[in-house]
């Protein structure tokens, strides 16, 4: 039972289960990943999430809300919000950039968001996305030290206006010695 198409691991694997045990156990939240052509295909959506809550369910895995954000921050207005509506889902954050670090939302504060084909307000939740680690090491192709600058910077910021600092750090980034010790630093100096 693959969660999206191209994955490299499928939900009914014992170790991927026990993963998600262990990360529910921690008390952190577990959220859905859809497939990269998934952002503007509300069946697919529809049927990985389905997928992911059965197997969460058979886990004993229970959460007050559910969200996600999109593979490759693929995101397309208003469809990608709306479908993630109608399939119950309770936030998303997929909303950043992908080139760059910063405020493509225009605020660090989770905030409803706005179908407007519709015109009107969803019950969804964007929680915006502030930092990820490809943008900052490969995009902009900076070094650790201006990783570590520019990732203080902006946390430092939300922490002023009282916002969340949203960071996407993917686990293909600690593979290196001097990833790991990079994100411990950028553990540090945004808590």
């Amino acid at each position: 039972m693959r969660l999206f198409q191209g994955s490299h691991y499928t939900l009914d694997s014992p170790w991927i289960q026990g993963l998600l045990h262990r990360i529910h156990e921690r008390g952190h939240e577990i959220g859905l990943h859809t497939s990269y052509e998934a952002y503007r295909d509300p069946l697919q959506m529809q049927s990985e999430f389905g997928t992911f809550l059965s197997v969460v369910e058979k886990l004993g895995i229970r959460q007050k809300r559910w969200g996600g954000r999109q593979h490759y921050l693929r995101f397309e207005a208003p469809t990608t919000w709306q479908a993630w509506e109608n399939i119950g889902l309770d936030y998303d954050a997929t909303v950043g950039f992908a080139d760059h670090v910063g405020f493509r939302c225009g605020t660090c504060h989770e905030y409803p968001v706005f179908n407007l084909k519709t015109r009107r307000i969803l019950s969804l939740r964007e929680r915006p996305l502030i930092v990820m680690d490809t943008t900052l090491l490969n995009y902009m192709s900076f070094q650790p030290k201006q990783v570590l600058e520019k990732i203080e910077r902006l946390s430092n910021i939300c922490r002023r206006y009282g916002g969340t600092f949203s960071l996407l750090w993917h686990n293909t980034s600690l593979i290196q010695s001097w990833e790991r010790q990079l994100y411990l630093e950028i553990l540090r100096v945004i808590t």
